[in-house]
């Protein structure tokens, strides 16, 4: 009896055998198969059918995109542009206005666009893709920029560059300046308007401020930044330049006037006094601090002028200072000097003024209230070395002459000025008193603090004069105080024959 596994045999044993997978496989197919054979030219023709119909959508269809050409200006803006669209032969295809639409290949093609005040653009373009183009367009103008950007900023910074622009136009043109880059996130740019450049160079002025709120992703280095001409953007219109953007520790800054880190308050003064604080910067960050200046603004007074006010400030060694480095200190003596000849109006001797000291950077700024008082010095003459009263008797028919120094003392505070002394009596015809030599006046132009002028004086009556007579003569010194107001004091002196 024959094994399942030998060859197969007779039918009686059919049911011990079993197909393999690859016979069972053979059976399956091979009505395919023969199917496939029969009709394989068929399905040939029916491929190529499927390969010409996608060729010919490709071609005629699948491969032309709508397309338009938004032409800008250096700003964005749309401009009013007609653009040629050219085989790469120069054979002219289609001619369309901006943002209007049109149907290209995929492909290479040549493009001009035109634009009145814009120079022609002539370029290859490559249409891969359906959707807008964007070309940008420069002002037909020939104008040049040069300057040089500084390479260190802080956040709160005004810093002031110098650029020189040229026009290399015959006629004048007016423009914009523009920030461009990193710095256009965190600066603004400020110039005098409007900006009419002449043909030739000229040198501007300009102003870069950086916010003070500025993001730490803004800080760093290797910023870029650029100044342009509006409506170009090409190398020789515009400025570039890379920086550092920092933010100044104002925690590790200390600034004192005196003791204090917010006032400063002058004892009252007279005019004619000083008075000195003390300025000490502490610098602990770790940037030098530069171009430090010190200011005032006078914000109240009564009637002196606030300008006038701020020259009775001086600092030593200056109100300028270069810079405070690192982990250094330095300090500034504020002095204050009131003039003697304050002018202050009549009825008034003292006057209470208000300011605002400011102690600041191109990037920092402390303030301190300032108050002062100021008082009128007093201005007191005393008149001495004559009597109130003098008695002139006769000797052998003639009356005794009497002579002596007048003595004119400043015993106020400060200088006086314009003296005019005089002696007038009454009745006029009994004038027996006279200063120098026979004067009834005389004048001089100071006197200072404490001093004296001595003036001659005599008394002298004509023998004829009868007995019992009086003349009333009054001494009058008139002179100006440093106000410039005219002041005068008087002594009576009685005189009496007998």
């Amino acid at each position: 009896m024959y094994d399942k596994y030998d060859s197969p045999g007779n039918g009686t044993d059919e049911g011990l055998y079993e197909k393999s997978s690859i016979e069972q496989a053979q059976e399956t197919a091979g009505p395919i198969i023969g199917i496939l054979k029969n009709n394989w030219k068929k399905i040939v023709a029916g491929l190529l059918v499927l390969f010409v119909l996608f060729f010919v959508y490709d071609f005629f269809i699948g491969s032309v995109k709508p397309i338009s050409f938004n032409v800008v200006d250096t700003e964005d803006e749309s401009i009013n542009a007609t653009i040629r669209v050219s085989s790469m032969d120069g054979e002219e295809l289609e001619r369309t206005k901006n943002n209007q639409e049109l149907s290209l290949k995929l492909g290479e093609y040549k493009i001009s666009v035109l634009a009145n005040d814009y120079k022609a653009i002539q370029q290859t373009i490559q249409i891969t893709d359906e959707g807008p183009i964007t070309i940008k367009m420069q002002i037909d103008k020939d104008l040049e920029m040069d300057g040089t950007i500084p390479d260190i900023f802080f956040t709160g910074q005004e810093t002031e560059i110098i650029l020189t622009l040229k026009n290399n136009d015959a006629e004048p043109f007016e423009t914009e300046l523009i920030l461009d880059d990193d710095c256009k996130k965190v600066m603004t740019l400020k110039y005098e308007t409007p900006l009419y450049l002449l043909p030739g160079s000229e040198e501007l002025p300009v102003s870069l401020t950086v916010k003070n709120n500025a993001n730490k992703s803004d800080l760093g280095e290797n910023k870029n930044c650029q100044i342009r001409i509006k409506g170009l953007d090409i190398t020789k219109s515009r400025v570039d330049g890379k920086y550092e953007l920092k933010e100044l520790n104002e925690s590790r800054l200390s600034i004192k006037i005196g003791s204090s880190k917010t006032k400063v308050n002058f004892d009252k003064l007279e005019t004619g006094e000083s008075s000195k604080k003390e300025l000490k910067i502490i610098n602990n960050t770790d940037d030098d601090l530069l171009g430090i200046i010190i200011d005032l603004e006078i914000t109240s007074t009564e009637f002196s002028d606030p300008e006038e006010i701020k020259n009775w400030f001086s600092y030593s060694p200056a109100n300028t200072i270069d810079s405070v480095d690192a982990d250094r200190e330095k300090i500034i003596n504020i002095n204050l000097k009131i003039p003697e000849d304050v002018s202050f109006p009549a009825g008034k001797t003292e006057e209470i003024i208000g300011g605002i000291f400011t102690v600041k950077t191109s990037y920092f700024e402390k303030n301190f209230e300032m108050s002062l008082e100021i008082e009128k010095a007093e201005s007191k003459i005393d008149v001495s070395g004559i009597k109130t009263s003098y008695t002139m008797k006769k000797k052998d028919g003639s009356y005794t002459t009497e002579t002596g120094i007048l003595e004119i003392e400043n015993k106020g505070d400060t200088l006086l000025t314009n003296f005019d002394v005089g002696a007038v009596c009454s009745p006029q015809n009994l004038t027996w008193l006279t200063l120098e030599i026979n004067q009834q006046s005389i004048s001089f132009t100071e006197l200072l603090q404490d001093a004296t002028k001595e003036i001659p004086f005599e008394i002298k009556i004509p023998s004829q004069i009868s007995n019992n007579l009086t003349s009333n003569c009054r001494i009058r010194v008139r002179y100006s105080d440093p106000s410039n107001v005219e002041q005068s004091v008087e002594q009576i002196v009685q005189i009496t024959t007998q």
